[in-house]
């Protein structure tokens, strides 16, 4: 396997991190204070997670405003 796709695996093997892709795989794209509300967790841990989505190329950010 290659690297990329092992890093993957290992981020969907929270159930944290597995929450919030499929969370928006249902909604799309969702801002982060959304995410943080309906998984009832703070922005610190909720940052931490999308960071290791986001090296795993599973998500994408943007910012608006």
């Amino acid at each position: 396997m290659d690297e990329l796709r092992v890093e993957q695996l290992r981020a969907l093997a929270d159930p944290l991190r597995l929450r919030i892709v499929s969370l928006l795989r249902e909604r799309g794209e969702v801002c982060v204070c959304r995410l943080f509300e309906a998984l009832a967790t703070s922005q610190p841990n909720m940052s931490a997670h999308l960071r290791v989505l986001r090296k795993a190329r599973l998500i994408r950010a943007r910012k608006v405003g």
